[in-house]
């Protein structure tokens, strides 16, 4: 994310370093952060359930260091607010990084959401925070992504590997009884099942859903994310 910019000494700031993957004369994109307000509108144009005055309705779980922010639209007061103090919020100023993952809690029937945006064709670095912290991570690329296209058959990522037995970072994919758990097994050079050790047969036909969570084996590093092959297309 971009912390600072200075137009006139045409220089930029980013909240991490970068640094491990990046080389001379690297180009950069820069895209407007995501909001609430510009992702489920700034008076709720997505149709979320409201709640009234008091917390409740449909809620937006934002992850940050001490677990989650909470927010969710007050149709009292007209505005989004935050579900844990009911205080109103300036949706604008609510930052939704895309490699960021979020949850939405829905209070009543299941429903759709549809969210416009262009779509990213290149590869991603993503940072990774602290040992044995979560990250909740977006699959970024809406459509095909794998374990294998997203972090490379032989984890060209760079995730921390683990060998042999389980160890090093997890991916967690939800499914409806939780999550399954894979790691990258550098002693047998394959994703692996990180509660069992048993090699995935086939990476390519494990999918990513929207959104995921990566337990980070080690300390903050980088890692880099490879959009599905057939994006060369689009």
């Amino acid at each position: 994310m971009v912390a600072e910019f200075d137009a006139d000494a045409d220089t930029l700031t980013l909240s991490d370093d970068l640094s491990d993957n990046l080389e001379a004369e690297s180009e950069f994109i820069i895209r407007p952060s995501a909001t609430i307000a510009s992702v489920f509108g700034a008076n709720n144009e997505a149709g979320l359930d409201s709640g009234f005055f008091a917390p409740g309705g449909d809620q937006i779980w934002s992850a940050d260091a001490g677990g989650f922010t909470k927010y969710y639209y007050d149709a009292g007061n007209s505005s989004w607010a935050n579900f844990d103090t009911g205080a109103t919020v300036d949706g604008a100023t609510i930052d939704l990084p895309y490699t960021d993952g979020l949850i939405v809690v829905d209070s009543g029937e299941p429903e759709s959401l549809v969210i416009s945006g262009s779509v990213k064709i290149g590869p991603t670095t993503f940072a990774l925070e602290g040992t044995g912290s979560f990250n909740y991570l977006s699959s970024i690329y809406p459509v095909g992504a794998t374990l294998a296209s997203f972090f490379g058959a032989a984890n060209e990522a760079g995730l921390d590997g683990g060998f042999f037995a389980p160890g090093g970072d997890q991916v967690w994919t939800p499914t409806e009884a939780g999550f399954d758990k894979y790691f990258y097994d550098g002693g047998a050079a394959t994703w692996a099942n990180f509660e069992t050790g048993a090699a995935v047969e086939d990476p390519s036909l494990v999918d990513l859903p929207s959104g995921f969570i990566i337990v980070n084996d080690a300390n903050d590093n980088n890692a880099a994310a490879t959009a599905p092959s057939f994006y060369a297309d689009l």
